[in-house]
C-alpha cells in the first residue's frame, strides 16, 4: 500500500475489524492510535510504501508496519521512573522539576496556574516530529524496530491479558 492520510480512516476500520472479530474491544481505540501513528512514521521514510500486518499471540497483539527505507526509526527514551532519593538530572538540558513538591516558578512570567513554558520553541517542529512515537510507546505495552531486507518493520505490541 502507498501512503496517503486519506487512506487512514480507512486503515482505522480495518483495525477495529480485526479487533472486533478477535473479542478484543477493550484494546481497540489503543490499537487504532498505534497503527495511525505506526503508518504515519512511513511518510519520513521517502519511499511511501508500506505493508500493515496484525498478529495476535496468546496475550498479545502485535502490530506490524514494513517499509522499505533502510533507515532504522529511533523510538524516544521512556521516561525514567521516579525514585524517591534519585538526584534530579540538572545537566545541559535537563527539564526544570515540575513534578509534585516542586517549588513554584516565581521568576519573570511566572504564572499561578500551571502552564506549559512554549517560549523560544518552534511549534510547527513540535507538532510534525516526534509526538507519534512517544504516543506509541505510551499506549503500547512493547516497541520496536527490525532490519529485513530491502527496510525495515516498525512493531508495537499491546497486551490483552
Amino acid at each position: 500500500m502507498e501512503y496517503d492520510p486519506y487512506r487512514l480512516p480507512f486503515i482505522r476500520e480495518l483495525v477495529t475489524a480485526q479487533m472486533h472479530l478477535w473479542g478484543l474491544a477493550e484494546r481497540v481505540e489503543d490499537a487504532r492510535l498505534v497503527t495511525t501513528e505506526l503508518v504515519c512514521n512511513v511518510k519520513h521514510t521517502g519511499d511511501k510504501h508500506f505493508r500493515l500486518g496484525m498478529r495476535r499471540r496468546p496475550d498479545a497483539i502485535v502490530i506490524e508496519v514494513r517499509d522499505f527505507s533502510p533507515v532504522l526509526v529511533v523510538f524516544p527514551e521512556a521516561a525514567p521512573e521516579a525514585k524517591p532519593d534519585a538526584a534530579p538530572d540538572t545537566g545541559p538540558g535537563a527539564a526544570p522539576d515540575t513534578g509534585p513538591g516542586a517549588a513554584p516558578d516565581t521568576g519573570p512570567g511566572a504564572s499561578s496556574e500551571a502552564e506549559p513554558d512554549v517560549a523560544g520553541l518552534d511549534l510547527r517542529e513540535l507538532s510534525e516530529h516526534g509526538r507519534g512515537l512517544n504516543c506509541v510507546r505510551s499506549f503500547a505495552d512493547g516497541v520496536g524496530v527490525r532490519p529485513v531486507p530491502n527496510g525495515k518493520i516498525v512493531w508495537a505490541k499491546l497486551r490483552y491479558r
